[in-house]
């Protein structure tokens, strides 16, 4: 009986787990063509934009768009994320201080008891980030659009297990590089990916004068410290299914460095959002806490755990071991550091993501980091040229245009992509 009422409770869901290549199937060649059609023919359609964190919210300059553009009638939705509640507030105080519009879904809350979409974009391609009854499979009334929270920066066969990606009417990528990467390891054979650029490239191309200024000191080097969220312990072995973190590393080095270098450096701790919530874990909240706060107690260092665009355009250099900012950081046009690892993510890594990491400062023990921030000090940096070349190649919008003009020709069957087959 109580499987009969769990089934009930989301019907949907469970036909596309247990039923999914019918289901694709029936999607595919029945549901999203008269979508489409639809669609297409709509004076104003329907978009529906739903987060739930804040560091990985990657299309709001596209939401913003959007919402001046007549042809669409678009609606924020706030959810809560099942892995990282303390997010709800973070995004919550983002969106009222930038005085959004948005509604929020509690758990279970359809979105179409406030809102019937024609597409939505959802931030992450994972089961069991929101609430199931607000995720995909409760939605295939709607078609889908998406944009990755992160640069594609892996092309691993892997990808053909997020279901979520089959249902997706348009997904859309950086440049020809990454779809050719794609291509051969989508069961789909990337027939829905659409080179467009993505609108995080429009916010990084941006002049660093258009952002606010976080850091609090003048006349002193700027660097970041943001370590990635991979961290493994023989002790809560599911902390994470990889071991590419350096933290329990050079965690404690680094600090030193700072002491060390406080009259030449300002620093930030830029940790992954999902960072502490492991180190809570693994070390316990108390150490946690208490290493958080040696940082926040620095007279030259300040803690930043939310929206960093502003942080990476002020500053000089970065030290990281994150996937997403071997590409990200490399519009600053700024040094940077990455923490190598013997169990680094080497797995299938494309084209783009090896290029960047080839640009890539190495760190192979405590000496590296050391001499990398000694030369951010002098001013040393002998890759400054080649790293700017690769952003003009590979991260730069295609047509001339911004990625989000570009995503939405590419929804309106417009310009460079009238001729575009949604499949």
């Amino acid at each position: 009986m109580h499987k009969i009422r769990k089934f009930l409770s989301n019907p949907l869901y469970y036909l596309v787990v247990y039923f999914n290549p019918f289901v694709l199937a029936v999607y595919k060649c029945i549901i999203k063509p008269v979508l489409i059609k639809r669609l297409r023919k709509r004076k104003q359609i329907n978009v529906a934009f739903v987060i739930a964190e804040l560091g990985s919210w990657k299309t709001e300059n596209l939401y913003a768009q959007m919402l001046s553009n007549s042809r669409f009638n678009v609606k924020l939705f706030l959810a809560h994320e099942q892995s990282a509640p303390y997010a709800f507030e973070i995004v919550k105080s983002y969106l009222d201080n930038r005085k959004y519009d948005y509604i929020i879904l509690e758990q279970g809350e359809k979105i179409r008891k406030y809102f019937k979409p024609d597409i939505i974009f959802y931030q992450k391609p994972y089961d069991g980030i929101i609430d199931l009854v607000q995720f995909y499979q409760a939605n295939l009334s709607s078609l889908f659009c998406f944009c990755s929270y992160t640069f594609w920066n892996r092309c691993s066969p892997k990808i053909n297990k997020l279901k979520f990606l089959q249902y997706v009417l348009q997904l859309y990528v950086e440049n020809e590089s990454v779809y050719k990467d794609l291509e051969p390891v989508m069961n789909n054979h990337a027939e829905n990916l659409v080179v467009t650029g993505v609108p995080f490239m429009d916010i990084l191309l941006k002049n660093k004068d258009e952002f606010d200024n976080p850091w609090k000191s003048v006349g002193k080097k700027r660097i970041i410290y943001a370590p990635h969220h991979t961290i493994f312990s023989e002790s809560y072995k599911s902390s994470s299914p990889y071991d590419y973190s350096t933290f329990f590393q050079y965690a404690e080095f680094i600090l030193e460095m700072a002491i060390k270098y406080k009259n030449d450096v300002e620093w930030v701790f830029k940790p992954h959002p999902l960072l502490r919530m492991k180190l809570n874990i693994i070390w316990g909240k108390e150490k946690t806490d208490h290493y958080f706060k040696r940082w926040e107690d620095l007279e030259n260092a300040q803690v930043c755990e939310g929206e960093y665009i502003g942080l990476f355009k002020h500053s000089d250099a970065m030290i990281h071991d994150c996937g997403s900012f071997k590409v990200e950081y490399l519009y600053t046009g700024n040094p940077v550091m990455y923490l190598m690892n013997d169990n680094q993510e080497y797995d299938y890594p494309n084209t783009q993501t090896q290029k960047a990491l080839d640009l890539h400062y190495k760190a192979f023990d405590s000496k590296d980091i050391e001499t990398f921030i000694v030369n951010v000090i002098n001013g040393v940096d002998s890759s400054k040229d080649s790293r700017e070349e690769f952003v003009a190649q590979y991260l730069t919008p295609p047509y001339n245009k911004s990625a989000c003009d570009n995503i939405i020709n590419a929804i309106l069957g417009k310009e460079e992509y009238a001729n575009y087959n949604s499949k």
